[in-house]
């Protein structure tokens, strides 16, 4: 057990504190003379480059997954390449054409004044995709040969260069424009970037040329089947965020339901941190151990549900609500009956990313887009239907919805992925798969 905790706190500790790169940036961006614009046109440029994110983030599971010898390594660089090729084009467009002011415009709704600002911020932002490819695939190398400390150590080495240049901007009086936010992100991304190259790198040129028992021959019929459910799970997730505003919107006190709910989702989101790489710990243990990361998983969860009980429930947990983050009166009421309603989220998150361990252990992963996008539907009907019926609940209408579509994601997960396994002919509790020594 000591040795999937050790391998597995690294990775939560990077997950955790890579939600610092953005409070460094807005730290800097506040400083504007004209801050709304400032972060305004620089959060704009952001949102779309994380929506192409979701195309690079599977990259590290399936390079995990299948880069086991330098046959597989390669063909992995070949279909990066590809779909990089893709992004670029679109990138290439949004920032140097005329057609990115039309997009952020009339696709984002973004305001008149915001234009230039998000178009020369996402100038710089266009690059963070490759740095990002480059990074999933050495970090998956790097998961997967158990060495999970370098990505605990290049977080903090981006997050202390980050703090630096962020220092430097503020004392030069470089705040005035979103490109230096996204200057700063970029930077930090290429520092991580640079280290996990670095010794991914050097783990991939010690794998063999060539493992028989390794199946892929090409990237196309062998690897690309697994990362496309991934990459469908991941984009049909985006629509939540908008319909979850849209429906706070129609609430009766859509002020309070939007900011009430923003504290408490992004409380949640930072526990449920804690649960971000589950998967992993499946694909590196179960088949050694699946009652130790059982056990892990277990405890996770509990571990969330305390630390969310605490703020909701006990005395010290309302004092760093008030105290922490100035929350009172109405807001910080409803924060707390916000934070309850997702309880049950927090619980049975950590176990759905275990569920996604076992689908992507056994080449399954078909079945984590089918169950997102069932809960997808079903968010948008509970959004609809509540906002309808009781629009007085204000921010508990998309919270109650998140924890209820939570339950039904991970029965659905559950049962798509025992039938598949089932329709594959591999057995449901184990996966016997030929793996190299570690490194």
């Amino acid at each position: 057990m000591l040795r999937i905790v050790r391998f597995y706190l690294p990775l939560t500790a990077s997950a955790l504190l890579a939600s610092l790169t953005h409070v460094i940036i807005n730290g800097v961006l506040a400083r504007s003379p004209n801050p709304d614009l400032t972060i305004s046109g620089y959060a704009v440029a952001l949102s779309l480059s994380f929506i192409l994110e979701q195309a690079i983030a599977p990259l590290r599971q399936t390079s995990a997954k299948y880069v086991r010898d330098r046959h597989t390594f390669r063909q992995m660089i070949r279909m990066i390449a590809v779909i990089l090729s893709f992004i670029a084009f679109f990138n290439v467009l949004i920032a140097w054409t005329p057609l990115g002011t039309y997009f952020f415009r009339y696709v984002y709704g973004a305001d008149v004044n915001l234009l230039d600002s998000t178009v020369h911020a996402y100038q710089i932002l266009m690059f963070v995709n490759v740095f990002s490819a480059a990074r999933s695939l050495y970090q998956g190398i790097i998961i997967q040969q158990l060495q999970t400390r370098w990505m605990t150590i290049g977080i903090v080495i981006r997050l202390l260069t980050m703090a630096v240049l962020s220092w430097i901007m503020v004392e030069q009086g470089w705040t005035d424009d979103s490109r230096y936010g996204a200057l700063l992100f970029l930077t930090g991304m290429a520092i991580e970037t640079i280290i996990a190259c670095w010794e991914g790198q050097t783990l991939a040129s010690r794998l063999p040329e060539k493992l028989p028992e390794q199946p892929v021959r090409h990237w196309k019929p062998d690897i690309f089947p697994f990362y496309m459910p991934l990459l469908y799970g991941s984009l049909v997730s985006i629509v939540v965020g908008p319909a979850t505003q849209t429906a706070m919107n129609h609430s009766v006190q859509p002020v309070l339901a939007i900011a009430a709910f923003a504290v408490a989702s992004n409380l949640t989101g930072l526990i449920s941190g804690l649960a971000t790489f589950l998967h992993q710990a499946v694909l590196s243990f179960h088949e050694e151990e699946p009652r130790r990361v059982k056990q892990l998983t277990a405890s996770v969860s509990i571990v969330s549900v305390l630390i969310q009980g605490f703020l909701a429930w006990t005395p010290p947990g309302h004092f760093i609500l008030e105290r922490g983050l100035h929350l009172e009166g109405a807001l910080l009421h409803a924060t707390l009956l916000i934070l309850n309603a997702l309880l049950v989220r927090t619980a049975l998150f950590p176990w759905i990313d275990y569920v996604n361990g076992r689908a992507m252990l056994h080449g399954v992963s078909k079945s984590i887009a089918y169950s997102k996008i069932g809960s997808v539907i079903v968010m948008l009907s509970l959004l609809y239907t509540l906002v309808v019926l009781r629009p007085e609940w204000n921010g508990i209408i998309p919270a109650i919805a998140g924890s209820v579509v939570t339950g039904f994601e991970l029965a659905m997960n559950l049962y798509l992925y025992r039938n598949a396994v089932r329709r594959k002919g591999g057995d449901r509790s184990r996966v016997h798969v030929h793996r190299q020594k570690r490194i």
